[in-house]
């Protein structure tokens, strides 16, 4: 496409796909806020930390999907080992990172869910954070403390956390990436705003990304099933104001990310 800026869409098609975005949003958001000194910041990653322990208590067999994830999709590539033409040292690469995240996580210990849980801080903030302003200093002073610390002892907080959830932010972000990377990008146009694709039943897409210019003013919309996809592209010229789907032709790129 013209654009080298793209803003990238994405579709989940499966429950665990779904759980693995979730995880890694939060993820990074727990990273930007982290890294940022003031108050708000720490609020921002504390905020994204509780919120993953709500997401990690929700699914007591994450980390057997996790496992099921990476052996399917080593299942996937080491009948790649046998063709020639592609880079066999990143193949090699990709299939022991796979495997040996599957075995780290193979221990009942490996996601940090009771660990986070039973943090105090964590555990406080978790509890309130439900109710609409619920961690104003008066609901949670120690909380309020914290935050008042030298960010060099806040630091020493996120350090622990992060130590905690460093399998998960690894796993997570290496099964999204090769399933990102199992499709090529092509050049689609939604007429009028309009685009509709039917699957082919072998397909096992999992996951639609649509990427669009940054200047192109609309965004799309997107759903789908085993058999096909549909995408309608809107525009929100006022956000007060229900946006419209556009009337004019759309370009855009479309990746069916399988594996």
């Amino acid at each position: 496409m013209a654009s080298s800026a793209l803003t990238i869409y994405e579709q989940p098609l499966t429950e665990r796909l779904r759980t693995l975005l979730r995880i890694e949003f939060l993820l990074a958001q727990f990273d930007a806020g982290r890294r940022g000194e003031d108050e708000w910041h720490s609020r921002l990653a504390i905020s994204a930390l509780t919120d993953l322990i709500a997401v990690l208590s929700a699914r007591s067999d994450l980390r057997s999907e996790f496992i099921k994830e990476l052996e399917r999709q080593i299942s996937v590539l080491q009948p790649l080992e046998h063709i020639q033409n592609i880079d066999h040292d990143k193949l090699r690469q990709l299939l022991e990172q796979a495997r040996k995240l599957a075995e780290s996580l193979r221990s009942p210990l490996a996601l940090p869910t009771k660990e986070l849980k039973a943090d105090e801080l964590l555990a406080a903030v978790a509890q309130r954070s439900g109710i609409p302003g619920g961690t104003c200093s008066f609901d949670l002073p120690a909380f309020e403390h914290w935050l008042r610390l030298p960010y060099t002892k806040r630091a020493e907080s996120f350090t622990r956390w992060s130590e905690r959830v460093a399998l998960l932010q690894s796993a997570c972000g290496f099964i999204l990436s090769v399933l990102r990377d199992s499709a090529h990008p092509r050049n689609c146009v939604a007429e009028g705003g309009h685009f509709q694709q039917p699957l082919e039943r072998q397909s096992n897409c999992q996951l639609i990304r649509v990427a669009l210019p940054a200047e192109a003013g609309c965004y799309p919309e997107i759903s789908g099933s085993k058999h096909f996809i549909t995408i309608r592209f809107l525009g929100m010229e006022d956000p007060r104001e229900r946006p419209v789907t556009v009337d004019a032709d759309v370009e855009f790129e479309l990746s069916l990310c399988s594996m």
